[in-house]
């Protein structure tokens, strides 16, 4: 009996190869770089704030973190 080749057959031989997904563009990749560090710094002057006032995070330094480093500057 001849065997005949089907195109699925050899399909399935070889491993499935990892897929990478597809790179941002470069206008992306530099202003989600830009938010990061922004991010970042945010960070570093709450912190910052909160070990001047005595390191303990109260209610009331919360309100005042909210007022001075709210996103309406």
């Amino acid at each position: 009996m001849p065997f005949v080749a089907r195109f699925d057959a050899f399909s399935r031989a070889s491993p499935p190869r990892a897929v990478r997904p597809p790179r941002r563009n470069l206008i992306l990749r530099i202003v989600d770089a830009i938010a990061e560090s922004n991010r970042r710094k945010a960070e570093q002057e709450v912190a910052g704030y909160i070990a001047r006032n005595g390191s303990r995070f109260t209610d009331r330094l919360e309100v005042e973190i909210a007022q001075r480093f709210g996103s309406n500057r």
